[in-house]
């Protein structure tokens, strides 16, 4: 009788202990991206954004399942691109954004948040080579941005 006293109260504490650690985690989590998305609300240099993008990356690293690191490590990402001096930074910066935000699309695909920021990169590309890809990277921003109003009008209903 007493073993099986002493099975109950272990199960017990074990569920316990592992969803106060699934709680802390996503407190952790919570905490680590407010603070980041602060951040990145009043960061306005290259460099700046680019420590935002890789503080998003670390936490994306460290919760896989989540979308909105990713999501936000493109957006801090792309940001740096557009105001970025040296055209030759460009393009790798557009890359390492396409590739954080296509984990965003795979965790949450069709999203709107998503589209909005391919069509982001797309128009940051645009300032590498205007005459080469205006039309082709505009029209391709165009697109995706047709792609996020249908989504964008059911939230809004």
């Amino acid at each position: 009788m007493k073993t099986k006293q002493h099975l109950s109260t272990l199960l017990a504490a074990t569920l316990l202990s592992g969803s106060v650690a699934v709680a802390q985690t996503a407190d952790q989590y919570t905490t680590a991206m407010t603070g980041l998305v602060q951040k990145m609300d009043t960061t306005q240099s290259v460099a700046g954004n680019l420590q935002t993008a890789n503080a998003f990356s670390r936490v994306a690293n460290a919760e896989k399942d989540k979308w909105l690191p990713y999501y936000y490590g493109a957006l801090c990402t792309v940001t740096a691109a557009f105001s970025e001096p040296g055209i030759d930074k460009i393009d790798p910066l557009c890359e390492q954004a396409t590739q954080l935000l296509d984990e965003a699309d795979r965790i949450s695909p069709n999203n709107s948040e998503v589209y909005c920021v391919k069509s982001m990169i797309l128009l940051a590309g645009i300032k590498v080579n205007m005459m080469q890809r205006g039309m082709e990277y505009i029209m391709k921003a165009h697109s995706n941005l047709e792609k996020a109003i249908p989504t964008i009008r059911v939230l809004i209903s």
